[in-house]
């Protein structure tokens, strides 16, 4: 898999990112249950839900394995901001939930695997008030995506709780769902026929992820998620968003990354009584 230039600054391994500007502001893996602790201690304390996470049992990720991880931005060794990244757990405890008795067995554990491996969150993001809007949640943010990637990690899931993550995760070259759209998820072969049902997330029940990059180009996987929104249409037209997508209710939307962005690949919405296999399944996050 090839990294995206633009986004990743290039392949090769993940150091540390500097600020160029005035203030000098490093963003790394902690490296100390010291600064781990502080680390967790900010997520904890500005984000709702957050004690809730998988946090690393050994507080750093010592082995560099594609495992929970506490992200730092640092000023002059203070700590200024904080991040958790790491497999996608989350979604993956909801797929096994949902799925189980209706994909094959076997089917439902490849896919797991492949969550467990390939495919990254990051539940959360704080920066301290004090150094608010110094564009460190973006670099924090920006950190994330190269280390997953580096990770062999070729998605990215998130889940903006307020405006403020929605405008970040958007400057991250994120995909940012509207609010009265879902969230929906598909395994699909390289010649992107369909090998699962579509599952869906209903934000309205479970605020969930709403938010999604492609790390690296996906040539070469013999089989791999996509990810899109159900329905296609979340604005009415005449709003001047250049998101907005043009078609029926019926429809799905994926969303895919090259080099220029993401694009749209419309397919027609399956239908549960017709197909069960292939039916939406709703994914519960509580």
């Amino acid at each position: 898999m090839e990294a995206f230039e633009n986004v990743l600054g290039g392949v090769g391994m993940v150091g540390s990112v500097v600020d160029d500007g005035n203030d000098r502001v490093v963003v790394r893996t902690v490296s100390t249950k010291g600064e781990a602790k502080k680390a967790r201690s900010l997520l904890v304390q500005e984000i709702a839900d957050m004690g809730r996470a998988t946090f690393p049992k050994d507080w750093v990720n010592v082995d560099d394995r594609f495992g929970p991880t506490l992200v730092g931005a640092f000023l002059d060794d203070r700590l200024v901001g904080a991040a958790l990244v790491g497999p996608a757990q989350e979604y993956s405890a909801a797929l096994a939930a949902t799925c189980r008795g209706v994909w094959p067995s076997r089917l439902l554990d490849d896919a797991l695997q492949l969550v467990g491996t390939e495919i990254a969150e990051t539940p959360g993001i704080a920066v301290i008030p004090d150094h608010r809007a110094e564009g460190i949640g973006l670099r924090i943010k920006r950190y994330c995506g190269l280390w997953a990637a580096q990770h062999g990690a070729y998605l990215m899931f998130s889940r903006p709780t307020n405006k403020a993550a929605c405008r970040l995760n958007e400057k991250a070259g994120h995909k940012v769902l509207e609010d009265d759209v879902s969230f929906v998820t598909q395994i699909v072969d390289a010649q992107d026929r369909p090998l699962t049902g579509v599952v869906r997330i209903d934000p309205a029940c479970d605020g969930s992820f709403q938010a999604f990059r492609q790390l690296t180009v996906a040539d070469g996987l013999m089989w791999r998620f996509r990810v899109g929104q159900y329905p296609a249409v979340s604005r009415v037209d005449g709003t001047g968003d250049d998101h907005a997508v043009s078609v029926g209710s019926g429809h799905i939307v994926w969303y895919e990354w090259d080099r220029s962005g993401f694009q749209r690949v419309l397919t027609p919405a399956p239908r549960l009584e017709h197909d069960v296999s292939m039916g939406l399944r709703r994914v519960s996050m509580s």
